[in-house]
Formats: C-alpha cells, sequence, structure tokens
C-alpha cells in the first residue's frame, strides 16, 4: 500500500536538513562523508530498538514512541544516503553512461533489498535485541570504515562534490 504520508514526511525532513546545511557553505560536508554518517545513522536506529528490550525485555509491552524514534533515525539516514548516491552516481557517471550507472544504483539497492530478505529470517520473538543489535553493528562498522574512507573517496572523485 502506497501512502501519501511517507513522501511528504521526507520533504518535510529534507527540508529540515537542507536548511541546517545550506548556510555552511563551502564547509557543508561532503558525499562521501553524508553517506558515511547516514550509515552511522542507520545504525543508531536499530540501536533505538534494542534498548526498550534491554530495559523492559522481550515479554513486555512497550511505548510505540521507541518505534517511531527509530524510524525518525532511519528516515534521516535514508535522505542521507539516498539522494545523495542518486546525485553522486549521475554527477560521476560518464555522460554516455548516467543510464546504465543509474540502473546500477537500483540494482544495488535492490540487491540489498535481497539480503536483508534473507536476513530477515534470522529474527524470531523471543531474540529481537540479538537481531537488532546484529544489524546495528554491522550498519555502525559499515560506517566507520565509510568515516575511514572519506578523504581517498574525496580524492578519487576529484573535486566532484
Amino acid at each position: 500500500m502506497v501512502s501519501i504520508t511517507e513522501p511528504t514526511v521526507h520533504l518535510a525532513l529534507y527540508t529540515i536538513l537542507c536548511d541546517d546545511v545550506e548556510p555552511l557553505g563551502k564547509k557543508q560536508p561532503s558525499s562521501p562523508a553524508k553517506f558515511a554518517t547516514g550509515m552511522l545513522f542507520a545504525g543508531a536506529s536499530y540501536l533505538i530498538m534494542v534498548i526498550p528490550v534491554a530495559l523492559f525485555g522481550s515479554s513486555a509491552k512497550v511505548s510505540p514512541l521507541w518505534l517511531v524514534g527509530s524510524w525518525a533515525v532511519i528516515e534521516i539516514a535514508e535522505l542521507l544516503i539516498s539522494p545523495i548516491g542518486l546525485s553522486v552516481t549521475t554527477k560521476l557517471a560518464p555522460k554516455a553512461f548516467q543510464s546504465q550507472m543509474m540502473s546500477m544504483w537500483f540494482l544495488a539497492d535492490s540487491a540489498g533489498q535481497a539480503v536483508n530478505a534473507q536476513i530477515v529470517k534470522l529474527y524470531t520473538p523471543g531474540n529481537e535485541a540479538n537481531y537488532f543489535l546484529g544489524v546495528a553493528i554491522v550498519a555502525i562498522v559499515a560506517g566507520i570504515i565509510m568515516v575511514a574512507l572519506v578523504k581517498p573517496i574525496k580524492n578519487l572523485m576529484a573535486g566532484i562534490k
């Protein structure tokens, strides 16, 4: 089911993020830095889901605000990854291959969703904390690796922001 609220929320959050970043001018973070930050936010969103299980146990009923908080953080991650990836893909691709590179970007997203469909099979009621913690650790480690690679990637991008 397609919901009108998700794109609306995306636009509102993106506007807020852009308003905060726009005045930075040349001090604005690079695309690789934004991408790495997005991965760290993605990991943090899964850590938020570990907290209620750790505090109250897996069988306790907890406030749905934990889910809303996790969702809000993953939306920030989405806004730091998806538009940046699309933008950089079009900027870095040779003119003759821009369409193919955009297709590869979406194909990589599809492959990630296929991997996720396999990983989610590890989730069972009662092991929520382990599942969310595992996903969080993978995302945070990937984000840390990306942070370490920001400068070399910027050099490879040859001035393309």
